[in-house]
Parts: structure tokens; C-alpha cells; sequence
């Protein structure tokens, strides 16, 4: 991944099947401890292109960090919606992908850094949970490569966490990036006017 040769192979992927797959990966360990798995999925396309593999090690990441850090008894939901995001200043279709815990929270401190490399949120709660602390490094990084961005949210310590992505439904990968195109609405510029 530092070296800049982690390559993704983008392909056309069924994503509410995807979803589904992902938070069933957790069911057992959800049984066990209690935990209440939600999900809401609102006018996803069919599909998208995306590298499968990848995609599914985000999702694995995030609900594996949601399920460790929510305590018995707890929630957590999987929510994707249709959107849209901005890429040098184009609108284009996107899909938001949020995953939600009850957990224990990450302190505003904690925010900034969690998506670096070897970091960990070092609450007194947090401490005794066991990890590399390259998950969501990787995540973040994976997210990117597809032309995605990911943020994070919390209350606050005991208030449980929120991560959210958002992934174009056309991968960038696909091709050769496009040349930019200028608003048709745009009026051409008069010389006679300041620029």
C-alpha cells in the first residue's frame, strides 16, 4: 500500500447484495453478545463498479470495529442511500454507506487521527480491545483509490460512533481520467467585461 501498487480491479457489483452478505458475516458473534443489527437501504442502483474484494474488506473493517467496541445489548445499523458527490467541482451519482454503533464512543481528540496509520483511540474503555490499528488506515486508503472519501462522528466517549463513505456509482478506476467539461449553462465570456 506505501509503495503505491495496491491494485484494484473494478467490476460491475450487485451492492444491496453485497451489504447484505457483509452484515450476515456478523450474525453468529451479533446472536452472542445481543447485539441488534439494523440496516436501511433507500433507492441503491442495481449495481456498481467497484473492485468487489475491496469493497468487501471496508465493509468487513467497519462492521468488524462496530461489533468489537459496542457492548452486549447494544445496536448497530447499516444504512446506504443514493447521492451524489462532487469531484473538481462536478456533480456525479454516489452512494452513501454509513455504519452505526452504540459503543464506546470516540473522544473529538480521537477523531483527527483514527484513519492514520498504527493509531488507535486511547480511551480508558478502548484500551483493553486488541488491534493493529491498520484497519482503518487501509479503509481510508481503499475508499480513496476508488475515488470515494470516508469521516468519522461521535458524541463522545459512551456515546457510540458513526463511519460513513461515500463511493462513485461509476468507479473512476474504469478508464482514463475524463477531461474536465465546462458548464453548458456557462455564458461565453464577453472581452469587454472583467473576468
Amino acid at each position: 500500500m506505501e509503495a503505491g501498487k495496491l491494485q484494484l480491479d473494478p467490476q460491475e457489483v450487485d451492492l444491496e447484495k453485497l451489504l447484505a452478505d457483509s452484515l450476515f458475516m456478523f450474525k453468529e458473534k451479533a446472536m452472542k453478545h445481543r447485539l441488534q443489527m439494523k440496516t436501511a437501504f433507500e433507492n441503491l442502483p442495481e449495481r456498481i463498479q467497484a473492485d468487489e474484494r475491496s469493497l468487501k474488506q471496508i465493509l468487513y473493517n467497519l462492521l468488524s470495529n462496530a461489533v468489537k467496541f459496542t457492548p452486549d445489548g447494544g445496536q448497530i445499523s447499516l444504512r446506504a442511500i443514493k447521492t451524489a458527490s462532487f469531484n473538481n467541482g462536478q456533480r456525479r451519482a454516489a452512494v452513501e454507506i454509513s455504519v452505526t454503533d452504540s459503543g464506546i464512543g470516540i473522544t473529538p481528540e480521537e477523531l483527527g487521527r483514527i484513519f492514520k496509520p498504527f493509531e488507535q483511540a486511547e480511551t480508558s474503555s478502548s484500551r483493553r480491545y486488541q488491534g493493529t490499528g491498520l484497519g482503518l488506515s487501509l479503509t481510508k486508503h481503499l475508499i480513496e483509490l476508488h475515488g470515494g472519501k470516508i469521516w468519522a462522528t461521535s458524541g463522545g466517549t459512551g456515546k457510540g460512533s458513526a463511519f460513513h463513505f461515500i463511493l462513485p456509482i461509476q468507479s473512476g478506476l474504469l478508464g482514463p481520467k475524463q477531461p474536465s467539461v465546462s458548464h453548458e449553462s456557462a455564458p461565453s465570456h464577453d472581452p469587454r467585461l472583467p473576468a
